[in-house]
């Protein structure tokens, strides 16, 4: 074995550094060294691109920002894989032909296909309800519309209607009782 040569977890580009506070210029609000050292203890995920000063916590915030902000992926980095990189920034295309959408990540792929697909994994666990939705975010939405207590309640006069979004009562109020937003 050849102990010249750099160790894999030294060749990674998504390797774990120790974070390194920003220059003085450019130091976040929240920054206190003389703090509990919790910040100190995140961020340790950082960007190894010449001239890039970005970290991250996550490993996957690292990787997300490696590929959109200097179009890599995951590997070494020859020439020719750095052009092919830099000429793919949405690596994840769309597999039906009549489409051709593609996206940065992978779960946007994923989550996109099932337009095509009609694949609606994410169930409406009320009684009674049988409504099913693509994205996990969509079924919160519309299990708000179950709470028997409408947070957001129009102020109208004799009105009293609820609802769970304040965009909802907005658009009411302009529909309904010609409210300017202001």
């Amino acid at each position: 074995m050849n102990n010249n040569l750099p160790s894999l977890h030294e060749q990674s580009p998504y390797r774990t550094q120790q974070y390194r506070p920003p220059p003085a210029n450019n130091v976040p609000e929240h920054y206190n060294p003389t703090s509990s050292g919790m910040y100190e203890s995140r961020k340790l995920f950082t960007c190894n691109e010449p001239g890039c000063s970005e970290y991250f916590d996550q490993p996957g915030g690292l990787r997300i920002h490696q590929r959109n902000a200097h179009g890599r992926g995951v590997g070494g980095s020859s020439a020719e894989q750095d052009h092919m990189r830099s000429s793919q920034t949405r690596p994840y295309v769309c597999p039906y032909a009549e489409c051709g959408k593609s996206f940065t990540q992978y779960g946007n792929l994923k989550t996109h296909s099932r337009k095509h697909t009609g694949e609606r994994p994410y169930h409406c666990t009320y009684d009674g309800c049988d409504k099913a939705f693509t994205q996990l975010g969509n079924l919160k939405t519309h299990e708000k519309i179950h709470w028997p207590v409408k947070p957001f309640m129009c102020a109208f006069p004799n009105c009293g209607k609820g609802f769970t979004q304040r965009g909802n009562l907005k658009t009411h109020q302009v529909k309904v009782h010609q409210i300017v937003p202001q």
